[in-house]
């Protein structure tokens, strides 16, 4: 099946997507406020995603929440994005080094 073919099935049946309401954003900031005073600062902007979606219904964008979390909480942010990726130093004693595995023999 085509897309084009998908589309006239569509316009035949009459289907469309839905517009998205997006909730006010002064909500948005007080709930955001709210869950974090509950669960403290250590979630992301994910996790608080999902949890607007889930737990209050509203329809936000990802974007939206990282801006608003950025905005209000801008040293948990940082902190959270400092560990990110975290370097490990690892010595070895040559390339390819196998330790010798000793086995008892009864």
């Amino acid at each position: 099946m085509t897309i084009r073919h998908l589309k006239r099935i569509l316009r035949k049946l009459n289907l469309r997507r839905r517009p998205i309401q997006y909730s006010p954003t002064q909500d948005v900031v007080n709930i955001i406020r709210e869950e974090c005073n509950v669960s403290g600062q250590c979630v992301g902007y994910r996790t608080m995603w999902k949890r607007l979606i889930r737990d209050y219904g509203l329809a936000v964008k990802r974007n939206d929440v990282m801006k608003i979390m950025q905005q209000i909480f801008p040293n948990a942010t940082e902190e959270r994005k400092a560990h990110r990726l975290k370097r490990r130093m690892y010595t070895l004693k040559g390339p390819n080094y196998k330790p010798i595995m000793f086995t008892k023999i009864f």
